[in-house]
C-alpha cells in the first residue's frame, strides 16, 4: 500500500505544472477584451447648452440706451457784443448783462427781432444784433422702431389728461401719438413734421392741447395754415403753409422750415384738429 502512493504523488505534480502551463495566455487574453480604464487627467469633453440668442446680443429695449437716443433740440447762439438784458422784449427793465463770447441756448424768439435766452442763471431778451446763431441742422434720419418709441413713453413717466399723448421729436422731424396711459403707451400714429429753424426755433418743453381753430392768415408773412392746434401762447400745430386762398405754397416736411409752430400734411393735421382732445399732455424735445 505504501508503495502505491509513493508513485501518485509525481504523477498529481506533473498533471498540475501541465495545467499551469495554460493559464497566462489565457488570463492575458481575457485582460485586453475589456476597455482600458481612463487616466484620471483625461479630459472629457462636454457640450455646452448654447446661450440664448437674445443674451448673445444687446438688448435694444435697454432704458438708458433708449433714453441717449433721444437728444433735446437745443438751439446755441454766441454773443457778438456786451448787452443789457430784459425782462420782456417790450420793457426796458434790465436784470442783467451778457458779454461778447458768452454762449446762450435760445428758448424762442418773437417776430425774429428779440430772443428769450438762457445763460447760466441768467434768462431773459435781448436783441436779435449782437447774436450769432448757427445755420439748422440735418435731420437725425435714425428712426426709433414702434418698440422703442414705446418704451421711450413709457420710461419717462408722461401722464395725460386725456387717453392721448403727443410727442414732438425735432430731432427726427417727427410727430407721435400714443395712446394709453402713463406706463402704458402705444403708438398709434407717427407723422412727419416740420419744425421751427433755428432763427424761430419751436418751443420745447411738456404743454398740454388748448384752443383750436380751423384757419388762420398773416397778411405780415403772406402765409397762413388750416387745422390749427394751440400747444402753447403763438406755438400751434397746423399744416403746411398755405397762401391766401388755402393752397399749399410750401408743402416741405421732414427738416426745420416753419417760424417755430409745428407743420404737418393736411390730412394729419386735420387728424389731430378732429381727434386729439384738449387737456391732452404733449412733450416736445
Amino acid at each position: 500500500m505504501s508503495k502505491k502512493k509513493f508513485y501518485s504523488i509525481p504523477v498529481i505534480i506533473i498533471s498540475l505544472l501541465l495545467a499551469l502551463s495554460y493559464l497566462p495566455g489565457t488570463l492575458e487574453s481575457t485582460v485586453h477584451t475589456e476597455d482600458p480604464p481612463k487616466e484620471d487627467n483625461e479630459q472629457v469633453k462636454v457640450d455646452k447648452p448654447s446661450e440664448p440668442a437674445d443674451e448673445q446680443q444687446n438688448d435694444p429695449l435697454d432704458p438708458e440706451k433708449i433714453v441717449a437716443m433721444v437728444k433735446p433740440a437745443v438751439v446755441k447762439a454766441k454773443i457778438t457784443a456786451d448787452t443789457d438784458v430784459y425782462n420782456n422784449y417790450n420793457s426796458q427793465q434790465v436784470i442783467g448783462q451778457l458779454s461778447e463770447g458768452d454762449k446762450v441756448e435760445i428758448v424762442k424768439d418773437k417776430g425774429y427781432q428779440w430772443y428769450y435766452v438762457k445763460s447760466n442763471n441768467l434768462t431773459g431778451w435781448v436783441p436779435y444784433k449782437v447774436l450769432s446763431i448757427p445755420s439748422d441742422p440735418n435731420t437725425n434720419d435714425d428712426e426709433m422702431t414702434t418698440e422703442q418709441v414705446e418704451a421711450f413713453a413709457n420710461i419717462k413717466g408722461f401722464e395725460s389728461d386725456t387717453n392721448y399723448l403727443v410727442w414732438v421729436d425735432i430731432n427726427r422731424q417727427l410727430t407721435h401719438i400714443l395712446t394709453g396711459k402713463k406706463e402704458n403707451w402705444k403708438l398709434a400714429k407717427t407723422m412727419p413734421s416740420a419744425t421751427g429753424k433755428n432763427v424761430s426755433p419751436t418751443l420745447r418743453g411738456t404743454f398740454t392741447i388748448k384752443e383750436r381753430g380751423n384757419w388762420f392768415y398773416s397778411p405780415q408773412f403772406e402765409s397762413g395754415a388750416k387745422y390749427w392746434v394751440r400747444y402753447d401762447g403763438a406755438y400751434l400745430f397746423h399744416t403746411v403753409a398755405m397762401d391766401k386762398n388755402q393752397k399749399v405754397k410750401d408743402p416741405t416736411l421732414g427738416e426745420r422750415a416753419s417760424s417755430g409752430c409745428i407743420r404737418l400734411a393736411v390730412e394729419n393735421a386735420k387728424w389731430i384738429y378732429n381727434n386729439i382732445p384738449s387737456g391732452t399732455k404733449v412733450f416736445v424735445n
